[in-house]
């Protein structure tokens, strides 16, 4: 799979993609196997769909939610979309290596990313938002911020392991990056990748256990 990817990003040709394709429920069924008492940390949350895909996976059982989401207008349906679930806390900000202001380009929608220009806007780190709490599966889509929320989170993966989904479509370097990122940090991680049914390499993603 790997090297199917690789071989669109040189050549442009989607015949690797359409051979190496699976779908969101085989992961969570064969590699993360998640049980009824996660603790979920979703960055980029947006309207609160993979909260929603995070419960259909746990049969609606977990410990607790945390859903990051920076967009203001996305923040506000997720709230929405959420306010009836148990010990689930939704946090209004950009995720960076530590807690910052940041400036934002708010698209009102999935391609909303921390840039050079934009409003400026609160950024904080994942070991900021759990103070030495526990968690056990964090999924980062946060736009090209992987890497950012990967070294904002290093004593958290240092001191939980937790099992972890991170995309890696939106810069190509992160292919190559985002593993050596999290291997450096704990090298006992087995590591997958996951290509979804998008074109192009949309929705392609690492998984960590």
């Amino acid at each position: 799979m790997f090297e199917n990817v690789i071989d669109f990003k040189l050549k442009g040709t989607i015949d690797g993609l359409l051979k190496c394709e699976s779908t969101p429920r085989e992961a969570y069924e064969n590699i993360l196997k998640l049980s009824g008492d996660e603790i979920f940390l979703d960055l980029g949350a947006y309207n609160g769909d993979t909260v929603r895909e995070f419960l259909e996976n746990t049969n609606g059982q977990y410990q607790k939610i945390y859903a990051v989401e920076p967009d203001r207008k996305n923040y506000k349906k997720l709230v929405l979309n959420t306010k009836d679930l148990h010990d689930c806390v939704c946090i209004n900000s950009a995720i960076s290596n530590c807690t910052q202001k940041v400036f934002f380009d708010a698209k009102n929608g999935r391609n909303s990313t921390v840039s050079t220009s934009g409003k400026e806007i609160d950024a904080i780190c994942v070991d900021d938002i759990l103070c030495g709490q526990p968690v056990s599966y964090i999924k980062m889509d946060v736009e090209g911020q992987e890497g950012a929320a990967i070294d904002g989170a290093i004593q958290t993966i240092k001191n939980n392991k937790p099992k972890m989904l991170i995309s890696c479509y939106h810069r190509a370097q992160d292919l190559f990056d985002i593993p050596e990122r999290v291997l450096s940090i704990r090298d006992d991680y087995k590591v997958y990748m996951r290509h979804y049914p998008y074109i192009p390499a949309w929705d392609t993603s690492f998984y960590f256990v």
